[in-house]
């Protein structure tokens, strides 16, 4: 058995009242991955608490990652979360709503850092 670290990272201009999808891992058989990592960020530090970043299993949110508002980490520090593991198959997601009604769009990002053991 082998483990190894990895970090996913992407950004986009979204649009008002739509939903990116940031980030998307699908688990290889016979594996499993641990979330360890997360930062979130925004080009427009007033539309915080507008943009709602969730983590999702299978197109399901997970708690306590399914309405996140507030900024973690940055995109070159990522801050420690209570890890969240996925198994051979799940398809992990992090995705964005931006409902910042002061802007048509919003430039965001996140980063995710995870163990993939194989």
């Amino acid at each position: 058995m082998s483990i190894h670290e990895y970090k996913r990272q992407n950004s986009f201009v979204v649009l008002l009242n739509a939903t990116q999808v940031i980030i998307t891992f699908a688990v290889p058989s016979k594996c499993r991955v641990t979330t360890r990592k997360f930062s979130n960020y925004v080009d427009n530090v007033l539309a915080w608490g507008g943009i709602v970043w969730r983590l999702l299993r299978n197109g399901i949110p997970i708690p306590p990652y399914e309405a996140i508002r507030d900024p973690r980490g940055s995109q070159y520090l990522l801050d420690a979360m209570e890890p969240v593991t996925f198994y051979g198959g799940d398809l992990l997601e992090v995705i964005a709503e931006n409902a910042y009604a002061g802007a048509a769009s919003v430039g965001i990002g996140a980063a995710l850092g995870f163990d993939q053991e194989e």
